[in-house]
């Protein structure tokens, strides 16, 4: 999935997890963010992404992927 990337594009994921496809994007140059509904997960995500970016772990945040926080449910920055 992320062969389609190129650096500098912004890749988010709803359903994060520990944060596995989102370290692996900002370590290809990727701008992240994500969150997941599960605390624990958020947690984890946001350990694992600090240890490549600082910043980058400030972009996952607690959500549930149902009900984006962006308009008409887009994710466009």
């Amino acid at each position: 999935m992320l062969f389609f990337f190129k650096p500098g594009q912004k890749i988010v994921d709803n359903f994060a997890g520990a944060g596995t496809i989102l370290c692996e994007a900002q370590l290809q140059g990727l701008e992240v963010y994500g969150g997941d509904i599960d605390r624990d997960a958020v947690k984890c995500s946001r350990e694992n992404l600090s240890n490549i970016s600082e910043e980058a772990s400030n972009q996952i945040k607690r959500l549930d992927g149902r009900d984006s926080p962006h308009p008409d449910n887009c994710f466009m920055y």
